[in-house]
Protein backbone atom coordinates (compact mmCIF):
# COMPACT_ATOMS: atom_id res chain seq x y z
CA UNK A 1 0.00 0.00 0.00
CA UNK A 2 2.41 2.50 0.55
CA UNK A 3 5.71 0.58 -0.97
CA UNK A 4 6.51 -0.51 -4.57
CA UNK A 5 8.09 -3.45 -3.19
CA UNK A 6 6.62 -6.24 -2.53
CA UNK A 7 6.96 -8.62 0.79
CA UNK A 8 6.57 -12.05 1.43
CA UNK A 9 6.20 -12.13 4.93
CA UNK A 10 3.90 -9.47 6.93
CA UNK A 11 3.91 -9.15 10.64
CA UNK A 12 2.27 -8.05 12.85
CA UNK A 13 3.26 -7.60 16.50
CA UNK A 14 2.16 -8.07 20.05
CA UNK A 15 2.51 -5.48 23.18
CA UNK A 16 5.26 -5.70 25.51
CA UNK A 17 3.88 -8.25 28.34
CA UNK A 18 5.22 -5.30 31.30
CA UNK A 19 3.51 -1.54 30.47
CA UNK A 20 6.42 0.72 30.06
CA UNK A 21 6.56 4.59 30.82
CA UNK A 22 6.59 5.19 26.63
CA UNK A 23 2.94 3.58 26.02
CA UNK A 24 1.02 6.90 26.91
CA UNK A 25 3.41 8.59 24.43
CA UNK A 26 1.98 6.57 21.72
CA UNK A 27 -1.48 6.92 22.73
CA UNK A 28 -1.20 11.02 22.72
CA UNK A 29 0.12 10.50 19.22
CA UNK A 30 -3.06 8.89 18.00
CA UNK A 31 -5.38 11.01 19.82
CA UNK A 32 -3.73 14.55 18.26
CA UNK A 33 -3.58 12.70 14.73
CA UNK A 34 -7.33 11.60 15.48
CA UNK A 35 -8.12 15.79 16.20
CA UNK A 36 -6.14 16.92 13.57
CA UNK A 37 -8.06 14.38 11.27
CA UNK A 38 -11.47 16.12 12.70
CA UNK A 39 -10.02 19.75 12.62
CA UNK A 40 -9.15 19.16 8.62
CA UNK A 41 -12.47 17.31 7.62
CA UNK A 42 -14.79 19.50 9.72
CA UNK A 43 -11.88 22.58 7.41
CA UNK A 44 -13.10 20.78 4.16
CA UNK A 45 -16.43 19.64 4.18
CA UNK A 46 -17.53 23.44 5.65
CA UNK A 47 -18.99 21.99 8.56
CA UNK A 48 -18.00 24.29 11.41
CA UNK A 49 -18.46 21.66 14.17
CA UNK A 50 -15.92 19.41 15.53
CA UNK A 51 -16.95 16.77 17.91
CA UNK A 52 -15.42 18.18 21.55
CA UNK A 53 -14.75 17.03 24.66
CA UNK A 54 -12.53 18.01 27.24
CA UNK A 55 -9.73 15.46 26.30
CA UNK A 56 -9.77 16.92 23.00
CA UNK A 57 -9.93 20.23 24.04
CA UNK A 58 -6.74 20.13 26.06
CA UNK A 59 -4.63 18.21 22.82
CA UNK A 60 -6.05 21.01 20.63
CA UNK A 61 -4.58 23.61 22.81
CA UNK A 62 -1.29 21.36 23.02
CA UNK A 63 -0.71 21.26 19.11
CA UNK A 64 -1.57 25.18 18.90
CA UNK A 65 0.98 25.85 21.51
CA UNK A 66 4.39 27.54 19.89
CA UNK A 67 7.01 25.36 21.96
CA UNK A 68 10.09 26.88 23.33
CA UNK A 69 12.48 24.92 21.46
CA UNK A 70 10.88 25.08 17.89
CA UNK A 71 12.31 27.83 15.55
Amino acid sequence: MYCATDFEIVRFEKSFAQKGHLDDLLSITDLAAGVVQDLLQAHDSGIDAVPSGQEREALIRWIATQGRFLS
